[in-house]
């Protein structure tokens, strides 16, 4: 469990639950379904609060309500788990203030300000915009130059650097 900060987005659960949502979102799956099933997957962790937490901003960034997420992010807030969980993590009386005070501010953004529009854009194509071969050509310092080639294998795109070469092995 990696804690960097005392903001509610600044430890490693909530960035993993985030970037799978996010994941999920783009690839088509509704907001409700990813929801249930991230909650699952992450009810045994020790950092369950903070998935809901996570859970909890990507809805709202997808403009989807879900208020028995909210009840169940202020049931476990109000019998104390976000403060063991920073006491668990190492923070003293000013670090729990400043979460209390970040926490305040992240509740009050969903029940008074909804989002005008979707903050998570789904992905609107797939695979990649280069072709295969298609060769680059950069310029770096002191005159020697690079190449790029693409290779596009199964919808993922490999890009390969050749090494850097002067002008003059570029004539030749």
């Amino acid at each position: 469990m990696g804690v960097w900060g005392m903001n509610i987005c600044e430890n490693d659960t909530f960035q993993e639950v985030r970037e799978e949502f996010i994941r999920q979102y783009q690839a088509g799956r509704m907001p409700a379904d990813i929801l249930e099933a991230l909650k699952v997957d992450y009810r045994e962790d020790p950092c369950y609060l903070q998935a809901l937490y996570a859970l909890a901003d990507c809805m709202w960034r997808c403009n989807t309500a879900c208020p028995q997420l909210l009840s169940e992010i202020h049931d476990r807030v109000a019998l104390g788990e976000d403060h063991q969980f920073l006491l668990d993590s190492g923070a003293n009386d000013q670090m729990c203030r400043e979460r209390r005070e970040a926490l305040d501010a992240f509740l009050f953004r969903f029940r008074h300000s909804p989002a005008k529009e979707e903050l998570i854009s789904r992905s609107s194509e797939k695979g990649t915009v280069f072709q295969k071969g298609q060769i680059f050509w950069y310029t770096s310092c002191k005159k020697h130059y690079g190449g790029l080639v693409v290779d596009v294998i199964e919808d993922f795109c490999l890009i390969a650097v050749s090494e850097s070469i002067s002008a003059k092995d570029i004539s030749a």
